[in-house]
């Protein structure tokens, strides 16, 4: 039944995919009733955080709040297994992008310097430890697959009829500004400086692992190089991409989700059908006027046709004038004058 119950664990990379700025008509299908937005997976997976409510300050919007409380009450857990989603996404940029901040033995939270860092509460705390997967490898994978492994248990003790879809996805180092011309992301100045191609590679380390080891569904969105580009919503950035990404993200998707949902291809049957209907709209007036043309067209030809019949039938009814080669028709009748 649409429209399907999806969750997000991850990042805007997945999450505009649900987002009318960029499928327009994706609530016909799925409600995202769950998301996690640039969390860590370390973080997700270790004990609540205490914190005082006005300490979550310094946020661009309510939603900026929102995030940064359920990085710390990890709430979302239980909001889960409230919603029940039939597929859960994840993509693994939380860790990819910015890495953990150590408050205790099992506690994390996502080092988001976009976010977290900007608050009061973050100000505020002290000998903490960070961890980034660009600095320090090996321990922060050992790490993160630990906290995998307990995601995985979560899923499978309070879940069990949700499907898993791993977002494939990959950093691009270059836009496209609005001449055309192609620039590098990483030496901008306008974003940090990131070493693509080694977070890339990180980045498949982390995928594999999971694809590997559990049972899920995958969308890989590496099998095409895709750019980002000025004019992006969100504007350029390593995961904003030109808007044939997400509508090629949706069509994986729904190949995915159709096997359990046939209802979704009717669905877009609809729709196809309802938008190639308003698409000829504006022409019905000028196919009316070419069907009117073509009908005067095939009277005038019938009218024609039968006035060259009426001719015929006069040349048989009348004589020769002399046997002549080749004999000359005679249009007038045979009399003594000739």
């Amino acid at each position: 039944m649409l429209p399907i119950n999806v969750a997000v664990l991850g990042s805007c990379v997945t999450r505009d995919v649900f987002n009318s700025k960029f499928i327009e008509n994706y609530k016909k299908y799925y409600d995202c009733v769950v998301t996690q937005n640039q969390t860590s997976i370390i973080s997700l997976m270790s004990d609540p955080v205490d914190f005082d409510e006005k300490d979550i300050d310094n946020q661009a919007d309510a939603y900026s709040i929102s995030n940064v409380k359920s990085e710390l009450t990890k709430e979302n857990l239980q909001k889960l297994k409230e919603t029940q989603p039939k597929y859960i996404l994840l993509d693994f940029s939380g860790d990819i992008r910015f890495g953990v901040i150590k408050i205790s033995e099992n506690q994390f939270i996502t080092n988001n310097r976009w976010k977290v860092r900007k608050t009061t509460f973050f100000k505020k705390l002290s000998d903490v430890q960070v961890f980034e997967i660009n600095t320090d490898k090996e321990s922060y994978i050992e790490l993160w697959k630990r906290s995998v492994d307990r995601l995985f248990d979560f899923f499978n003790k309070e879940l069990p009829n949700t499907k898993i879809i791993v977002h494939k996805t990959r950093n691009t180092d270059y836009a496209i500004n609005e001449d055309g011309s192609l620039f590098k992301l990483s030496e901008s100045g306008k974003m940090k400086a990131e070493n693509v191609k080694e977070l890339n590679k990180t980045w498949s380390t982390l995928n594999d692992y999971v694809v590997q080891k559990y049972n899920t569904f995958i969308i890989d969105m590496t099998d095409r190089y895709y750019l980002s580009y000025t004019k992006h919503p969100w504007g350029p950035f390593y995961t904003h991409f030109t808007m044939d990404y997400y509508q090629d993200f949706f069509q994986k998707l729904n190949q995915i989700t159709i096997k359990d949902n046939p209802e979704i291809l009717t669905k877009i049957i609809e729709d196809m059908y309802k938008e190639q209907s308003e698409l000829t709209k504006p022409f019905l007036g000028i196919i009316d006027e070419n069907n009117k043309l073509n009908r005067e067209i095939t009277e005038r030809g019938m009218r024609v046709a039968e006035l060259e019949l009426g001719i015929e039938k006069l040349i048989e009814e009348n004589e020769y004038c002399h046997p002549v080669d080749p004999p000359l028709p005679c249009f007038y009748p045979i009399n003594d004058k000739f």
